[in-house]
Order: structure tokens, then C-alpha cells, then sequence
């Protein structure tokens, strides 16, 4: 199974900023739209970096004084590994495992952005035989 057929059960809708984003305004935007993480492009539409909750809270607790003034330049994850909408759930979950990201941009083969899955994403549609079970997304609830 590939991440083309992911996307088309999550969708393709990706919520982008701009590297001069104020991380309060970032912080705002991944609140308000219930999401994990926001592509940074630039005015060309470049693929710069990801920000996601984690960096956010990770220089909130190394900054205690705060961060809602920086940029999202100074936060966000730098260079981000992209993938194409061919790459099986395997490889991509594979990717996430060794670098240091939960979430892939996805691309097709101009470069032109397509989406964006999280681990979670991934792992709710691989394929049984790799451990999955279903593509329905379970409630949340007490785990206890």
C-alpha cells in the first residue's frame, strides 16, 4: 500500500506559514485547526522546514520567559525529508523511525506539494500483514 492511498482516505489539505510567522500566531493556527503541524514555505511556495506542537513546547521549556514572539524560522525543523505519493507505508514509516520527524510532506515528481501524513496517519493504514488492522480511525478515549 502507498501513501496515494493514504492521502485519499486523510485528504490533502496542508495548513502553511511563513518562516516570519510569530510562534504565537503558529501556536494559534495548529490550536484552532486541531492539527500537529504547520509546512513553512517561503513566497515561492519552497518547502523550508515543519513546525509542530513538540517544537513549540520543547522551546517553551527552554525559554521561560516565552516564545510567542519568535519566528517559526527560529523553531521549526529545517529541511524536512519529503516523500512521493508512490513510497509504500513501510519505507515512509521506516523514514520517520530513523529521522527525527513525525510528519512527511508529500510531493509528486515536479515537487509540487500533495499533503502531509503524521506516523499516525501511517500506521492506522498499513497494510495487516505489516500489522495493521483497519483504516477506520478509532474514538479517543480514557485509557485507563
Amino acid at each position: 500500500m502507498s501513501i496515494a492511498h493514504v492521502l485519499r482516505h486523510k485528504g490533502n489539505a496542508v495548513i502553511t506559514v511563513r518562516p516570519d510567522t510569530s510562534a504565537g500566531d503558529a501556536a494559534r493556527l495548529l490550536a484552532g485547526h486541531g492539527i500537529g503541524v504547520l509546512l513553512v514555505r517561503d513566497d515561492g511556495g519552497a518547502i523550508l522546514g515543519l513546525l509542530s506542537e513538540s517544537d513549540i513546547v520543547r522551546a517553551v521549556a527552554a525559554r521561560p520567559r516565552g516564545v510567542a514572539g519568535l519566528d517559526v524560522a527560529a523553531l521549526m525543523l529545517r529541511d524536512p525529508l519529503l516523500v512521493r505519493p508512490e513510497t509504500s507505508i513501510p519505507v515512509a514509516i521506516d523514514l520517520l523511525a530513523e529521522g527525527g520527524q513525525r510528519h512527511l510532506p508529500v510531493v509528486d515528481a515536479g515537487g509540487a506539494l500533495v499533503g502531509i501524513l503524521g506516523l499516525a496517519d501511517l500506521v492506522r493504514h498499513r497494510a495487516p500483514a505489516d500489522g495493521g488492522t483497519h483504516t477506520e480511525r478509532r474514538p479517543r478515549g480514557p485509557l485507563h
